[in-house]
Formats: structure tokens, sequence, C-alpha cells
């Protein structure tokens, strides 16, 4: 009887556990990005969230 019954893409735990570790680190190598560091892409969010938010403001009485 085969080990891997129970996984029929045929990935094993450690196989599995491997792939965790890779994309982790992967994850958490990434620098952030000038923006971040200055602040413009928050400002940029914001932005966008008060846009947004005015757009579904409209007069209910003309």
């Amino acid at each position: 009887m085969k080990a891997t019954k129970n996984y029929p893409d045929g990935l094993t735990p450690a196989a599995l556990a491997l792939l965790d570790e890779q994309v982790s680190v992967e994850i958490a190598s990434a620098a952030p990005t000038s923006a971040l560091l200055d602040g413009s892409a928050r400002e940029r969010r914001n932005r966008r969230i008060a846009a947004r938010a005015l757009r579904g403001i409209t007069p209910r009485y003309g």
C-alpha cells in the first residue's frame, strides 16, 4: 500500500513542509519599496479610499 493514499496529487507531508519553507523564505525576503518607505503609497491608498467614499455619497434631495 502506498504512503500517499490520502494525498491524491502525490504530495507527502515532507514535500508540503519543504514547499512551505521555500514560500515562507520568498515572502519574508521581499524588501519594502521606496513608496512604502516614504509614505507616498499610503497617501495614494488613503486618497483612493476617500474617493470611493465620496462617490458613494449622493444628495438625497436635489
